[in-house]
Parts: C-alpha cells; sequence; structure tokens
C-alpha cells in the first residue's frame, strides 16, 4: 500500500482512492486522471453561504468506471475551501445542485465535453453530475 500526503497539484497515480478534504467547486482534472480503473474520488462539493465563514454542500463519491462513472452523494458537509479547486462558474452549476428537493439525486458524472440535456443536474467545468 503506498500513501501520499500533500497539496494533490500533481498527483502521480494511479490509485485506488483519492480523498479531498477541503471544500472544491469541481473535481481536478489531475485528479480524475490519476485514479485506477475502478477508483474512487471522494470530494467535497461546496458553495459559499454569505452568513457562513466556510462553504457547505454534499460530500460525494465518484467509482471510475468507463465511460459513465458512478456518482453519490455521501452526506452533507460544511468545510474550509479547496485553494486550487474552485471556479465560480462551477458554483452556480452547484446551486441547482443544493435546490433538489425531490429523492432526484445525481447517479452518474460524465467527463466527456456534451451539450447540456435533461439528465443534467450541474454541469461543472470538469464532470457533469446526472440523474
Amino acid at each position: 500500500m503506498r500513501v501520499e500526503a500533500g497539496d494533490a497539484s500533481a498527483p502521480e497515480g494511479p490509485f485506488d482512492a483519492i480523498f479531498v478534504n477541503a471544500g472544491c467547486t469541481h473535481p481536478r482534472t489531475e485528479w480524475l486522471a490519476a485514479l485506477a480503473p475502478g477508483g474512487r474520488l471522494v470530494i467535497p462539493l461546496t458553495l459559499h453561504m454569505p452568513v457562513l465563514p466556510h462553504g457547505v454542500g454534499g460530500m460525494f463519491r465518484l467509482e471510475r468506471s468507463e465511460p459513465r462513472w458512478l456518482a453519490r452523494m455521501v452526506s452533507p458537509v460544511g468545510i474550509y475551501d479547496c485553494a486550487n479547486a474552485r471556479d465560480p462558474e462551477n458554483e452556480a452549476e452547484l446551486r441547482k445542485l443544493a435546490g433538489i428537493t425531490t429523492p432526484v439525486k445525481p447517479t452518474v458524472a460524465v467527463l466527456e465535453p456534451h451539450e447540456r440535456g435533461e439528465a443534467c443536474i450541474a454541469h461543472l467545468s470538469t464532470i457533469c453530475l446526472q440523474k
């Protein structure tokens, strides 16, 4: 077993698991590329609330399987920001996820660029979370 700790700006995979412990608006392409087939990325996707000093959102588990990755929200989360994985445009997309009051939750993540469709819940810069 090998464990690598650091700022995750250039992970040298492949890894069976990557755990991100700071709020992001999207997974970095380096993290996605560093996952082995079947590997899992656990990442807090967060947005800012005006009254809180940190981000809030959901802790997501993404599992690499081609061509569509499995995705599910594990739990709600409140956590400080990741310095290198925040984008205001992605935050607007995450607000759509936060507004979901029905049981519709993302079940897949698509990495290939595509036009927004009915299945798209949050169209982020590196992935699209879909139902």
